[in-house]
Parts: structure tokens; C-alpha cells; sequence
């Protein structure tokens, strides 16, 4: 399965990195891009953000308390008659 939070609910820490979720805010190997470094637009545009959004993080807890939005978009996506319009 994988993890939308990254979609739809980015935090930004006071360490101007930019997090997937309240969950993996302050955690080095879960940030997205450093926004002291780069505009938000470069970082959600970057290679790093690419290559961890749709990925379950290793260090997430369980149950985490996006589970039940992703199971609800996993849902939508595997149907074909609300695919498009997500």
C-alpha cells in the first residue's frame, strides 16, 4: 500500500523542512527538501520528494493516524469509475 499523506498534508518544521506529515516532522531521513535552501516550488518539484511520496515509511508508527485516508484513496484509485477523478 502506499502513503498519500504527502499529497495532501505537508508540514513545514521550524528547521524550514519541509515533512510529509505531522508524523515524520523532525525525523532527517523523512524530510522532503529544505525550504532555506530551496523554494517550494523546487523542493515539491525535487528528486527527493519524488522519490518518497507513494512510498510507506519505514519509521511511520502503525497504526498511523492517515491510515484510514489511505485506505479510502486506495479504493478510489483501484475503481475505474472514480480513477479520473483523483
Amino acid at each position: 500500500s502506499a502513503c498519500r499523506a504527502p499529497d495532501f498534508n505537508l508540514v513545514v518544521g521550524a528547521d524550514y523542512k519541509l515533512y510529509a506529515c505531522c508524523e515524520t516532522k523532525y525525523r532527517p531521513e523523512a524530510a522532503l527538501g529544505d525550504l532555506a535552501a530551496a523554494s517550494l516550488a523546487a523542493v515539491l518539484g525535487g528528486a527527493a520528494r519524488g522519490a518518497k511520496v507513494g512510498a510507506i515509511y519505514p519509521f511511520c508508527p502503525h497504526p498511523c493516524r492517515h491510515d484510514a485516508s489511505n485506505a479510502l484513496l486506495a479504493e478510489i484509485l483501484t475503481d475505474a469509475i472514480h480513477k479520473n477523478f483523483v
